[in-house]
């Protein structure tokens, strides 16, 4: 009887300890959290993968960020008119810091080298970025930060089979691509189709009546020289002869140059800057374009730009980036800058015509936009161009 009593209590005991183990059923423990690229939004769970979970996932970061730090020359006080709605749409302060492309550019290096950190975005033009800051080691390369499917098709952009690259490593983005007139007329003196070609600048009628941009110096007359010489288009004994004939007038003053075209003292500029002729157009001076038949080239000014290396606000700066490149960004800086943009889904109504590609026409590269040639052979030009037009008058 008492071992009978021991087994009962026995049992019971086991019983208590398996039902005790065992799971109570019940609903599933609720999920760690989102998975990794994905987001909540009023408690929704965001299914995105590929390029949108990257971009929204920048998004986030660079509303923390708070803002974007932008050296840049020429496309500076236009985009400072985008801060606020850069505020409202992605939250970030955009703070730029604008001047002459090589002044930013050695800024922008000074600081650097003292360990100070502000600049997240460069734009300028391609010499100083292949002159000072791609070779101080200050950007990075770009296609890995470019995310929107509306920048990164190659058949939204000018070149259809890649992107405008311009350089081999990818660190700089060229965003501009519109045509550079080496020729413009004054229209009441020189008759619509008179100049077809280079070589009609021989013409005697044109003696004393043509002013140069100076191309022994670093600009427009020396990017149109080098370029037409570069590309066999011309030769060095064409300008010699021109030189030599015409009674050439040679100026650095962008400004003078236009207005003695204006005025009728000269009938024909040669690299004469658009700004200054959309005002004297503007105001109503009868100057017109003229492409040779020879063709002419795509330039890209200042619309070249670069992500530092070491931004202090990387995920801003990427937001930026594919703002710029993206067609809300090139509509607005074709619109304020008056180049064309290099995308090809931008209408160009409004934007001055000598400055919009044409079917048709002979379009290459210029010289300039050619990193070898700005780092090898830049100064052997400057030196044929000093010689070429030395004899030529200055005008002042």
């Amino acid at each position: 009887m008492k071992y009978a009593k021991l087994l009962v209590a026995i049992l019971v005991v086991t019983s208590f300890v398996i039902v005790s183990c065992t799971p109570k059923s019940g609903p599933a423990p609720a999920p760690a959290g989102p998975a990794s690229g994905a987001s909540t939004d009023a408690g929704k769970v965001s299914q995105k993968t590929g390029w949108e979970a990257e971009w929204e996932k920048s998004l986030v970061e660079a509303r923390k960020e708070g803002k974007v730090g932008v050296y840049a020359s020429l496309v500076g006080p236009p985009l400072r008119e985008q801060a606020g709605m850069l505020k409202q749409k992605y939250g970030i302060e955009l703070e730029i810091t604008t001047g002459r492309g090589s002044e930013v550019a050695q800024k922008l290096i000074r600081e650097r080298a003292a360990g100070i950190y502000i600049a997240d975005i460069a734009i300028s033009g391609l010499n100083t970025f292949f002159g000072d800051i791609k070779p101080s080691g200050g950007s990075v390369p770009l296609p890995s930060e470019l995310i929107l499917p509306e920048v990164t098709d190659p058949r939204l952009w000018y070149k259809t089979n890649e992107l405008p690259w311009a350089d081999e490593a990818k660190h700089v983005f060229s965003f501009f691509a519109y045509p550079n007139t080496d020729i413009h007329v004054n229209a009441d003196f020189v008759k619509a189709g008179e100049i077809q070609s280079w070589q009609d600048l021989l013409n005697p009628k044109y003696k004393g009546k043509i002013i140069w941009s100076d191309p022994s110096v670093s600009g427009s007359g020396l990017n149109g020289y080098s370029t037409l010489v570069f590309h066999k288009v011309l030769t060095p004994d064409f300008y010699r002869e021109l030189v030599a004939k015409q009674d050439i007038q040679v100026t650095r003053d962008l400004r003078l140059q236009v207005d003695w075209l204006a005025r009728g003292k000269a009938w024909i500029a040669i690299s004469a800057e658009g700004t200054p002729i959309a005002e004297f157009v503007k105001a109503g001076a009868n100057l017109a374009p003229v492409t040779p038949k020879e063709g002419t080239y795509l330039s890209v000014d200042a619309g070249n730009m670069s992500i530092m290396k070491q931004a202090p606000h990387p995920y801003a700066a990427r937001v930026f980036t594919n703002w710029l490149l993206g067609k809300e960004g090139q509509a607005f800086l074709q619109q304020a800058m008056q180049y064309q943009s290099g995308r090809v889904d931008i209408g160009t109504e409004g934007v001055n015509p000598a400055n919009v590609r044409q079917p048709g026409v002979n379009y290459f590269i210029g010289a300039n936009s050619i990193e070898k040639w700005v780092l090898e052979e830049q100064s052997k030009y400057v030196a044929q161009a000093k010689e070429i037009f030395a004899p030529a008058t200055v005008g002042r």
